[in-house]
């Protein structure tokens, strides 16, 4: 979460938190917070915050969360 919401995460190193998340909802851990710190950086792409949402792991309160970041994002 910590890395997810860090300002000077950016680039590969933000890349990996993103992966990091993604395997931890794939393996059916719950890193909602930092999903969803994630999706308010605009550095994120759209497409690999909405495929966090796929995963196995993600609930339907995640995704919804997940959406509504996206959204906020484009308006911002």
């Amino acid at each position: 979460l910590l890395l997810a919401e860090h300002p000077a995460t950016v680039g590969a190193r933000l890349d990996r938190v993103v992966e990091a998340v993604a395997r931890q909802l794939a393996d059916g851990h719950r890193p909602y917070a930092a999903a969803l710190a994630l999706a308010a950086r605009n550095a994120v792409a759209a497409d690999r915050i909405e495929a966090l949402g796929k995963l196995p792991g993600a609930s339907a309160r995640l995704r919804r969360g997940l959406t509504r970041a996206l959204a906020v994002r484009a308006t911002v």
